[in-house]
């Protein structure tokens, strides 16, 4: 698979009431478009995968019920 190089934007925040927010955006042509946004536990787990540098990660499906 041939991957094309891409720019992506992560923003991180918790000063709203203590709660962690992070948002991945991707810039296509000159346009922002928003991937993911995520509060709470899950903003932090994001925020230590893309900060810490000995921090690995694995993708599990989420199952339906």
């Amino acid at each position: 698979m041939k991957v094309k190089p891409d720019t992506l934007i992560a923003a991180f925040d918790c000063s709203l009431d203590d709660k962690a927010g992070v948002c991945i955006s991707r810039v296509v042509n000159g346009e922002v478009f928003v991937l993911k946004i995520e509060l709470g536990e899950q903003a932090d787990v994001l925020y230590r995968l893309l900060t810490e540098p000995k921090t690995k990660a694995e993708i599990k499906a989420e199952s339906e019920e």
